[in-house]
Formats: structure tokens, C-alpha cells, sequence
């Protein structure tokens, strides 16, 4: 019996080649974005319809991340889906 592989950095390389293609950046943040709250969702147990202190704080207590660098991480992706026309290949 063969082991599973982990192939989540291979579908990750393979969506974001398509957005990078048909120049849609701001979509492959977008996409990353949502696979980063399913990873939360799914290894947390943390769902939140908005992304709020209250959420990222419980992400801090279960991941003994800092709550600063959770927030850091979600307003780099407003900033990126905000300037959706000015994204390019360098700022992914």
C-alpha cells in the first residue's frame, strides 16, 4: 500500500498558475485566503463568518500564535484584494 501524499502545495502551485495566467491575481489571493480559514476551521475548530478580534484571538489561544502577526496575516489580505488591479506575479 502506497502513503497518502500530501498534496496541498501542489494544488496550491497549480490554482494559482491558472489565476496567474488568466491574470487574475487578485482571485488566487482571494482562493488563499478561504484555504487559509478552512485550515483554521479545520485544525482549530474555529469558524467565524467575519474575521474579527474575537476570532483572531481564539486563533492565537489554540495556535500560540500572537494575535498581532493572525491580524497582520488577514490585513495583508485586504490590502491585496483592495488593490486587486495593481497585484502583480512579484507581490503574490
Amino acid at each position: 500500500i502506497e502513503p497518502n501524499e500530501n498534496s496541498s502545495l501542489e494544488f496550491v502551485e497549480t490554482v494559482s498558475k491558472l489565476y496567474l495566467k488568466q491574470d487574475k491575481h487578485y482571485k488566487f489571493i482571494k482562493h488563499y485566503e478561504q484555504s487559509f480559514i478552512h485550515f483554521i476551521n479545520d485544525k482549530y475548530y474555529i469558524s467565524s463568518k467575519n474575521i474579527d478580534e474575537s476570532f483572531i484571538n481564539s486563533v492565537a489561544l489554540k495556535s500560540d500564535i500572537s494575535a498581532d502577526l493572525i491580524d497582520k496575516i488577514f490585513k495583508e489580505f485586504d490590502t491585496l484584494i483592495k488593490f486587486k488591479t495593481d497585484i502583480t506575479h512579484a507581490c503574490i
